[in-house]
């Protein structure tokens, strides 16, 4: 699959660079997460000295404590904020938005323009975000929402001095996060259920479910929240909120459509023969069950599996 194929490309996407251009196509793939395959956004490094969107590795390290690309051990005590990185990615961001190689734009796929001006106006309009209430374009909004509505960015400068800023390392810096507490994860096989409701509760999370859900959705909000604070624009904690219900409601439509999915396989000829093979061993240890209950029938034995309780008459 050509990732540069322009039906791949979102709306407000920049185009990427030609292969004419190798440098800046290696440099381009450098600013992307291993991961999620995006631009870094509050970028970390662990050990190995690989690098990560926070979120991205934090739930990564939840399933396996080793390193995504290298396979090293790794945990997340040793996550580490990389500044510099963040810095770079953002200008790279701002510059190639503004600007690309000439030879760029002749390569680009031609899109035949569409005769209704109206619809060109309402693209180029502005709206608030449903989530956050921060103003942007339209067309913009998805990718804001997606990204957990991080604060907007000032205006980019010129395409010739932001290219001149980024090649020179003399961009501005930026401001300084809120000082707020990481979360510690706490010990889930100690801690009771209680008190796992309270902790929900300080952050102004749902306290509903049993065990597992509490469980599941205090680990994704911290990993949220925690990686939140690793980026020069942290969203506000509605926005997390959000983000963390939306989550949820789609492992809810996952789950519901994965036992569809198996009653619909039953429903055929070759689905319930597959359901057969997979279930062939406890098939047959039902089977053999009834039989040595059969037997120690026939022979007179009590039933091993049944307890018989005495009734006392008056």
């Amino acid at each position: 699959m050509d990732p540069s194929h322009p039906f791949l490309q979102g709306v407000d996407d920049p185009k990427p660079f030609p292969h004419s251009f190798p440098d800046l196509v290696r440099l381009d793939r450098a600013m992307l997460c291993p991961i999620c395959k995006e631009f870094l956004h509050g970028p970390v490094s662990i050990a190995c000295g690989h690098s990560f969107c926070s979120a991205c590795i934090r739930g990564s390290l939840t399933h396996a404590k080793k390193c995504p690309s290298c396979g090293d051990a790794a945990s997340e005590g040793a996550i580490r904020r990389n500044r510099a990185l963040e810095e770079m990615v953002d200008a790279w961001e701002s510059a190639r938005t503004e600007s690309q190689p000439a030879s760029a734009a002749s390569e680009q796929v031609q899109v035949i323009a569409d005769s209704s001006d109206s619809e060109a106006q309402e693209l180029s309009e502005n709206a608030p975000c449903p989530i956050c209430g921060v103003t942007l374009e339209i067309a913009a909004i998805p990718g804001h929402i997606e990204r957990g509505c991080p604060q907007p960015k000032a205006k980019a400068a010129p395409a010739k001095t932001t290219w001149k800023k980024l090649f020179s390392g003399t961009g501005g810096g930026k401001g300084k996060t809120t000082d707020m507490k990481r979360i510690v994860k706490p010990n889930y096989s100690l801690i009771s259920i209680g008190d796992l409701r309270a902790l929900l509760s300080d952050y102004g999370l749902p306290t509903t479910g049993d065990r597992h859900s509490l469980e599941a959705r205090f680990q994704e909000w911290t990993i949220l929240y925690n990686s939140n604070l690793d980026t020069s624009y942290p969203a506000a904690l509605s926005a997390l909120r959000a983000k963390l219900a939306n989550t949820e409601a789609s492992r809810r439509r996952d789950r519901e459509k994965g036992k569809e999915d198996e009653v619909e396989a039953l429903a055929s000829k070759e689905g319930l023969a597959k359901h057969v093979r997979e279930q062939r061993s406890e098939f047959e240890r039902l089977r053999q069950d009834v039989l040595n209950r059969k037997a120690r029938k026939e022979r007179g034995e009590p039933d091993g599996d049944r307890v018989d309780t005495a009734i006392e008459v008056e």
